[in-house]
């Protein structure tokens, strides 16, 4: 299936299946503000890096790792291991909020210091617990059988295939055009 308009509910979780699909046109919808925001988390994550290094070392306020020849034809294994052995500075984490925040900020969007307020608390939990984050809700004890981020982009489909938005440089670069329209 290729082509036509693809609609889904929720941010991040959609990425991959747009990857896949490739459709002409994308709608992301969801009554939860919050989710409303988190989506321009990832905008601004997708219109400030190069390729899925700095996209993953953005999202988790780490330094961007270095490959000689760039990461166009890592595997998503090595990508995740470089992202997960690069520094976690208090510099690289404040610089990476800052230019998701000044990214945010340039879309003209009527958000209220709340919302920015919430963007940059999501941001910073990824930054805080990186690629071991799980998904966790409000009054309920942490879930360990729920997938860590790291298990989420590196899991293979029923075919084997790795399937996550992060797995291939043509899908980034497909997810970052799209985001950009």
């Amino acid at each position: 299936m290729r082509g036509g308009a693809y609609i889904g509910v929720g941010p991040d979780q959609n990425f991959s299946y747009v990857a896949r699909i490739r459709p002409d046109i994308a709608f992301m919808l969801d009554v939860r503000r919050d989710n409303l925001l988190q989506h321009l988390l990832f905008k601004a994550l997708f219109e400030r890096a190069r390729d899925r290094a700095e996209y993953l070392a953005l999202w988790t306020g780490r330094e961007t790792p270095e490959r000689p020849g760039g990461w166009a034809d890592a595997g998503v294994e090595e990508l995740v291991a470089a992202v997960d052995a690069a520094s976690s500075s208090a510099d690289a984490a404040e610089d990476a909020v800052r230019e998701v925040l000044a990214s945010v900020l340039s879309y003209g969007l009527d958000l209220s210091a709340e919302d920015l307020a919430t963007i940059e608390r999501f941001h910073r939990t990824f930054i805080r617990r990186g690629l071991d984050l799980r998904f966790t809700s409000h009054g309920r004890p942490p879930r360990f059988f729920y997938p860590t981020l790291r298990e989420l982009i590196l899991a293979r489909d029923l075919d084997g295939r790795r399937s996550n938005y992060l797995a291939r440089s043509e899908d980034f670069r497909f997810l970052k055009e799209l985001q950009a329209a």
